[in-house]
């Protein structure tokens, strides 16, 4: 086997980059087994080196199957936007999301444990990647989303021409009549729930939906509030009741006003929504809402 060989094979079985694997091919003696176990030992190093760097860089994707019953939404993160725009990243995130949607892995952890198509996991070969191209890699966070009677699965990720995949969608949307997933009105208003999510970022579907604890938290706030404005007593319990009002139309996905008319609310816009289906109930089931690096704490946030 010629030297150039050898080369290829090593960069293939070990995902390394082709400096690394010139160098533990010469320190090997071209022993292919030797040169693999250099680069192993050569990667749990570097690692471990990387673990305390930030990652808040990367990109957010989504895949939907082709009947839309499924769907899944990743984010994986890396050091640079150097790294986020190469192809090589590019394409392991979208198989990776595409792996999710069709496995059923519904969680990180699981996830990273599935199998690729070349026989590593999910794991194994974003390791790999993170030592050929030196950054810290994460697989942060998933989201699998299966509709279990009538409805359909759909995404949306925010591109732009400088950032792609810093923002991403999914939704889950049943309907009562099956014929009403092949009306454009269905498609039309799952697009537009999709695109106001991303831009009004709800954190609940309704008020039902929102935990005791923060209702309770909320609550607390604005009585303590009142209080300390010297507020009669008997007017508090109405302050309290309509500080929560805009609480939920700030919070709520259907008490939101919707960004493109204002005066009309999401849940306003459901309704037409299904009155245009004829006799036809559509029912919001969950939605996420990923936003690339939000939450990881940043060298400037320090």
């Amino acid at each position: 086997m010629t030297k150039a060989a050898k080369l290829r094979e090593l960069r293939q079985r070990t995902g390394a980059g082709i400096v690394d694997c010139q160098r533990a091919l010469s320190e090997s003696g071209e022993d292919m087994d030797r040169a693999v176990r250099l680069l192993r030992e050569q990667g749990l190093s570097s690692a471990a080196a990387r673990s305390g760097r930030i990652a808040a860089e990367g990109l957010v994707h989504a895949y939907i199957s082709p009947d839309r019953r499924s769907g899944a939404m990743i984010e994986v993160n890396c050091e640079t936007d150097f790294v986020a725009n190469n192809a090589e990243f590019r394409s392991f995130v979208q198989e990776t999301a595409r792996l999710a949607a069709e496995s059923g892995a519904d969680c990180p952890e699981v996830l990273s444990a599935t199998d690729m198509a070349d026989g590593r996991s999910v794991g194994e070969t974003l390791h790999q990647l993170a030592s050929a191209f030196g950054e810290k890699l994460t697989l942060r966070r998933s989201s699998r989303f299966e509709v279990k009677g009538r409805g359909a699965v759909g995404s949306y990720i925010h591109e732009d021409y400088l950032t792609a995949g810093k923002l991403g969608v999914l939704l889950e949307l049943t309907v009562s009549r099956q014929e009403s997933l092949s009306e454009p009105v269905f498609d039309a208003c799952l697009k537009e729930l999709l695109m106001h999510i991303a831009a009004a970022r709800p954190q609940y579907i309704s008020r039902e939906a929102v935990p005791s604890n923060v209702l309770e938290r909320e609550r607390a706030v604005l009585r303590a509030k009142a209080l300390r404005e010297d507020k009669p007593e008997a007017v508090v319990d109405r302050i309290v009741s309509s500080g929560m009002n805009r609480f939920f139309r700030e919070v709520c996905l259907l008490e939101q006003s919707w960004v493109k008319q204002p005066e009309k609310t999401m849940h306003e816009v459901l309704q037409e929504a299904m009155n245009a289906l004829g006799c036809g109930t559509m029912s919001i089931m969950r939605f996420e809402c990923y936003q690339k690096g939000e939450g990881v704490a940043k060298p400037a946030d320090e």
